[in-house]
């Protein structure tokens, strides 16, 4: 019975996914390709043989996913709750196995004898046509896994005696973009960014950051992202389980919280920005170690590092941001500049290696309020909201409804706080 309401349930997603996809896909691109125009032209010109192509990537996955989808929605072709859960498993393990083959490849480390280096070969590229023959089925399995958990916490749209959940849950495994952030080098504020090719090599990167350091006068820094809510979401499938799972949760809250006042305001308010990301981390993280235990793995642990040199990690680089800011204030951006040069340097004979620290390194993971490199209280306030909410899906109705930090502000002074 729980097996063919599974069913029912994934073919009916399956077969509204088909009729609402469209909207949501014109609406967030608009949204998404909105803020390149807030670049410097001449900065974005000389990004553009590296640039990644949004419209030219929404258009050739959205066309594969709409042929696929009729073909899923076939009764001979519906795999039970048991059966999506060993294609994810099958999926990731063999993802692992050519994450380490290229891994050996690019190194140089190739097997002794050239026989044993022709099977590798063939290993890999037998291994990367299953991922390829996995991965349309692998993501409709971990779509329908991470919608029944937010059905279950009520996000859902009531239209007439239907229920929908909106949006629907869309991923889609591929190389995921880079993105340049840029910064003023007088304050620490992300002033814009572009999305580059994820292929983009080193030497081209600290090219283009050096270039545009030197000729606009702007803080660059090009960053590898975890994912982004584009639609479908882009994951990479060389992450771990907990990495996936846990980022198609956060670029799903995105989205979720595109349709409300918090997503509305996303470009127009560093804060907002700032309240969204804080409110998709927590929700992601908490939606992912769900969706790891429904697909039967352990659950995520939270201590990738020991205490102690998290501590340090955290300690070093938010005084490192506050005395960068005191020192900006003051109009000393050079001194700025070598002083976080310094502390890069101090960190890395710790075992902390971070390749380029300047203005937009703040200004871009300054966005995420659990991030070390954040100052803000926001992250601890955002936490304590949810431990007062009744459930998850209470949690983000409730923080859907700010426009403003002030407005949630007031809402944690007179609700929350003590």
């Amino acid at each position: 019975m729980a097996v063919e309401c599974l069913h029912a349930e994934g073919a009916g997603v399956r077969r509204r996914r088909g009729k609402l996809v469209l909207a949501i896909v014109l609406v967030l691109l608009a949204l998404l390709l909105r803020t390149d125009t807030r670049l410097i032209g001449p900065v974005q010109a000389l990004a553009l043989p590296y640039q990644f192509s949004l419209e030219v990537w929404e258009a050739r996955n959205l066309l594969e996913k709409w042929l696929h989808w009729p073909r899923e929605a076939l009764p001979w072709r519906r795999l039970s709750a048991q059966e999506r859960r060993a294609l994810v498993r099958d999926y990731f393990a063999t993802a692992r196995e050519v994450a380490w083959l290229q891994a050996m490849a690019q190194r140089g480390l190739a097997p002794p004898t050239a026989e044993e280096a022709r099977q590798a070969r063939q290993r890999l590229e037998t291994l990367q046509r299953k991922m390829d023959s996995l991965r349309p089925r692998v993501e409709e399995a971990l779509e329908a896994e991470l919608s029944t958990l937010l059905r279950e916490e009520g996000l859902v749209r009531r239209m007439g005696p239907l229920s929908l959940l909106w949006p629907p849950v869309d991923i889609r495994f591929d190389q995921l973009p880079k993105f340049l952030a840029l910064s003023p080098r007088d304050r620490i504020l992300l002033q814009g960014g572009v999305l580059l090719r994820g292929d983009t090599p080193l030497d081209a990167i600290t090219t283009l950051e050096t270039h545009i350091h030197q000729r606009y006068n702007l803080s660059a820094l090009v960053v590898d992202l975890g994912g982004i809510a584009t639609y479908p979401s882009i994951l990479s499938p060389f992450y771990s389980p907990a990495q996936v799972t846990e980022a198609m949760a956060h670029e799903w809250v995105h989205q979720y919280l595109f349709f409300f006042p918090l997503g509305w305001n996303y470009y127009r308010d560093p804060e907002v920005r700032a309240l969204n990301e804080a409110v998709a981390d927590l929700a992601g993280k908490e939606l992912g170690a769900r969706l790891m235990v429904r697909l039967g793995y352990a659950p995520p642990t939270r201590h990738p590092t020991p205490p102690h040199a998290e501590d340090f990690v955290t300690q070093t680089l938010r005084e490192t941001r506050r005395q960068v800011e005191a020192l900006l204030a003051q109009g000393q951006i050079e001194e700025a500049e070598d002083y976080m040069e310094r502390q890069r340097a101090t960190l890395a004979r710790r075992g902390y290696y971070i390749r380029k620290l300047n203005q937009a390194y703040f200004a871009f993971y300054g966005l995420y309020p659990e991030h070390p490199a954040a100052v803000s209280p926001m992250g601890e306030q955002v936490r304590r909201v949810r431990e007062a909410s009744p459930s998850l899906g209470a949690f983000l109705r409730t923080m859907a409804g700010f426009g403003s930090y002030r407005e949630f502000s007031a809402f944690y002074q007179a609700q929350v706080r003590p």
